[in-house]
């Protein structure tokens, strides 16, 4: 079965910004200093830098969020694999006095940023499960930290043996441990995808991803709970011992 990473633009620019960030639940490691968990995220701020807002809007920090329209037709469409979040706060980024030339994304002058109306925006919480990538894949474990259970992995070098799809749950959308990060689609939901045309988001193949020019040799395996609901988390990643 053939499967596409949910993406976002190729470039930078127009990406959002997620300030103001609050956490609870974190911790840090007894033995190395440089492991910490920040936990999970209460509370946050989103700052939009474009205009027109996107169907589809991606942070910097790798969150999604789609607006109030998509989530309607996600629903039409019987979609799987996902849960939406209340965005605490919204509002367009405001361009500074003097200019910060290395700030792909400055923002909106002062009075256009006021006056804009901005659409209703949820926070995409992609909760699938595509299982841990076998090592055909090329992802293995080199490290773990005996202070926090941190874990460090090779990174892929072959994407498209990333989902083994005997652990697949069925879902639409999904994510593959330790690439927790990354947003999957099935090859049928990114037939339907593409024809719907949306703003701000891309397809693209694990063929596409093995021909990048520059790819990390590493990765780390981010914890279950710090990315899916935590009732789910517990399932699938106590088992595993990638909860938290």
């Amino acid at each position: 079965m053939n499967f596409y990473r949910f993406y976002g633009p190729g470039s930078t620019r127009g990406l959002a910004e997620v300030e103001d960030k609050r956490f609870e639940g974190g911790r840090s490691c007894p033995l190395d200093p440089h492991h910490r968990f920040l936990g999970h995220r209460i509370s946050y701020e989103l700052l939009l830098t474009r205009r027109p807002v996107p169907d589809v809007v991606w942070a910097w920090t790798a969150e999604c969020f789609i607006q109030d329209h998509v989530l309607r037709w996600f629903r039409e469409m019987g979609f799987t694999g996902y849960e939406v979040r209340e965005v605490p706060a919204v509002r367009f980024k405001v361009r500074a006095k003097e200019r910060d030339w290395c700030d792909d994304n400055p923002g909106l002058r002062r009075e256009d940023a006021e006056s804009e109306q901005i659409p209703k925006l949820w926070e995409f919480v992609v909760t699938g499960w595509g299982g841990v990538a076998p090592e055909e894949s090329g992802i293995r474990l080199v490290d773990k930290c005996p202070g926090c259970g941190g874990r460090e992995y090779t990174s892929e070098t072959d994407a498209t043996k990333l989902v083994d799809w005997s652990q697949w749950d069925g879902s639409d959308f999904f994510r593959v441990y330790p690439k927790t990060n990354y947003l999957w689609v099935t090859e049928q939901t990114a037939r339907v995808l593409r024809k719907r045309k949306l703003k701000g988001v891309r397809l693209v193949s694990p063929a596409e991803l093995n021909a990048r020019p520059i790819r990390p040799d590493y990765c780390s395996g981010s914890p279950l709970k710090y990315w899916m609901p935590d009732e789910k988390a517990r399932a699938i990643g106590i088992p595993l011992g990638i909860y938290g």
